[in-house]
C-alpha cells in the first residue's frame, strides 16, 4: 500500500513539472537545438540622391509653409544706343505737303521701301498751277524736288500731276511714271520731250483744252528719261482734251485710264468720239500700243 502511494506521488510530481513546462513554452514547444545561434547581420546600403530643388517643389495646400522660389532670370538684352538714322536725302525737309495741292484735289504717292514718291501740283497764283514730283524718305528728308513749271505766270500753261504716280523696277533701278495735264496754248516747254522720240512731241496747236503729259523719271535723281504728250486732235488741227485719271506700269507697258473729248488717238489712226479712254504705251513712251474708246470710234 505504501508503494502505491509513493508511486502516485512521484507520478503527480512528474505531471506537475510537465504541465508547468507546457504553459511556460506555449503551444509551440521549446526551441529546438537545431536553430542556428549565429548572429545575422543586416547590411544597410545608402543611395545618395541629388538634393531636390526647392523651386520645383509645389507645397501641399494643407501646409502653411511656402517654398521660397527664386525670381525668374530674364536674359539681359544689350542696349542699342539711340541714334538719328543717317540719310542721303539732303535737299531739305518735307515738313508739310499742305501747299502741294489745288482746288481739284490732293497729291498722290507711291512707296518703295524707305522712300516715298509724291506727285501733284502747287497753286502758284490764282490762275496758275505748277506740277511737281518729290522723292523723300520716311523721316521727311527730301531727296529731290522737281517742279514741272511753265513759268508761274498767266501767259504760261497750267500743269497738274493729278493722274497719279506709278513705280517700275527695271534692271536694278527704280523709275516713276507721272500722269499730268497741261493747257494754255501751243507751249511745248512743259517738260522738254526726252529721247527716245516720244509718241507725241508737243502740246499741238493752241487753245485752252488740256493735253496729257506722261513722264518717266529716274528714281535716284529725278531726271526725266522719257516723256510724251497725249492729246486729241480736232479736224481743224487744234488740240482737244485728254485727261488721265489713273496710271499703272508693269514690265511691258504703261496703262492709262482717263476721259477724252473727240479726237483721241488709236494705234490704227481712227479717232475716238469721246467718253472714257483706256490706253497703253510702251515703257519708253514712244509707241501707243492699244486704245479703247468708250464712246466708239470715227474714221476721218
Amino acid at each position: 500500500m505504501k508503494k502505491k502511494i509513493l508511486l502516485l506521488s512521484v507520478l503527480s510530481s512528474f505531471l506537475l513539472i510537465a504541465n508547468n513546462s507546457i504553459f511556460s513554452m506555449g503551444f509551440l514547444g521549446p526551441k529546438t537545438t537545431t536553430e542556428s545561434s549565429t548572429e545575422i547581420k543586416t547590411t544597410e546600403t545608402r543611395i545618395n540622391l541629388p538634393p531636390i530643388s526647392r523651386q520645383n517643389v509645389i507645397p501641399s495646400s494643407s501646409s502653411n509653409t511656402v517654398a521660397s522660389v527664386p525670381p525668374a532670370q530674364t536674359p539681359s538684352t544689350p542696349t542699342t544706343p539711340t541714334t538719328t538714322p543717317t540719310t542721303t536725302c539732303k535737299a531739305g525737309k518735307l515738313s508739310s505737303l499742305s501747299n502741294y495741292k489745288g482746288s481739284e484735289g490732293k497729291y498722290k504717292s507711291v512707296t518703295s521701301g524707305d522712300y516715298i514718291y509724291y506727285a501733284g501740283y502747287q497753286q502758284m497764283t490764282k490762275d496758275d498751277q505748277d506740277a511737281f514730283a518729290i522723292k523723300a524718305d520716311k523721316q521727311g528728308n527730301v531727296c529731290w524736288n522737281k517742279r514741272l513749271t511753265g513759268g508761274g505766270s498767266k501767259s504760261t500753261p497750267d500743269e497738274k500731276c493729278t493722274g497719279g504716280v506709278a513705280l517700275l523696277k527695271e534692271n536694278g533701278k527704280e523709275f516713276i511714271y507721272l500722269a499730268c495735264t497741261t493747257d494754255g496754248g501751243s507751249y511745248t516747254g512743259f517738260i522738254p520731250p526726252a529721247s527716245p522720240v516720244p509718241f507725241q512731241k508737243s502740246y499741238g496747236n493752241g487753245g485752252g483744252p488740256a493735253a496729257s503729259y506722261i513722264a518717266k523719271l529716274d528714281g535716284a535723281t529725278g531726271a526725266q528719261v522719257a516723256g510724251t504728250y497725249l492729246r486729241g486732235t480736232l479736224s481743224s488741227g487744234k488740240t482737244n482734251t485728254i485727261k488721265i485719271t489713273s496710271i499703272k506700269v508693269d514690265s511691258k507697258k504703261v496703262e492709262l485710264v482717263g476721259e477724252t473729248a473727240w479726237g483721241a488717238p488709236t494705234p490704227s489712226g481712227v479717232k475716238c468720239k469721246g467718253g472714257s479712254y483706256n490706253a497703253t504705251l510702251s515703257l519708253n513712251l514712244s509707241t501707243l500700243l492699244t486704245a479703247k474708246c468708250g464712246g466708239g470710234e470715227q474714221t476721218l
